[in-house]
């Protein structure tokens, strides 16, 4: 009975995820080293658990874990019509964020969004976009002097 509850309870995480991704108007680049090492990981707990285990109940836990990793490695990062998605556990309305910093990485062709929601959380997601494309699509939601566009770094 477990083994059914948290196989649905996967389930219901991935549309989840699904739907996240859906609300993704301008997705951030993803950190490719952590992405690919809960990717790992999870390959790594299904090739010694699975075969090894004789229990049905301990192979649908074991494939429960691997899922809940693989979840964890790809949940999509980025701007949402109602807010900022930076990961799978920090979401931030727009009505939180208090200041919002664009820089431009020359080197890396990337912008970086730094952002700042309460007193002391800093956040900071990359985009394949130009600071300009950024904040032509943030002033839909904020205020033109509270994004900030920083000089470029070489």
């Amino acid at each position: 009975m477990l083994s059914i509850i948290e196989l649905g309870l996967l389930l219901i995480i991935l549309l989840v995820e699904g739907w996240f991704w859906w609300l993704i108007k301008i997705p951030a680049r993803p950190n490719w080293w952590v992405r690919g090492g809960l990717v790992l990981l999870a390959l790594l707990l299904l090739c010694l658990t699975v075969p090894n285990e004789s229990f049905v109940t301990a192979k649908i836990q074991s494939i429960f874990a691997a899922g809940l990793l693989i979840v964890i490695a790809v949940w999509p990062k980025g701007l949402m019509v109602k807010g900022i998605l930076n990961g799978a556990y920090s979401t931030r309305l727009y009505t939180t964020i208090i200041s919002i910093q664009l820089r431009f990485d020359q080197k890396r062709k990337v912008t970086y969004l730094a952002y700042q929601a309460g007193p002391m959380a800093h956040y900071q997601l990359r985009f394949k976009k130009t600071p300009t494309e950024l904040q032509s699509y943030l002033e839909h939601y904020f205020d033109a002097d509270l994004i900030q566009k920083q000089a470029s770094k070489k």
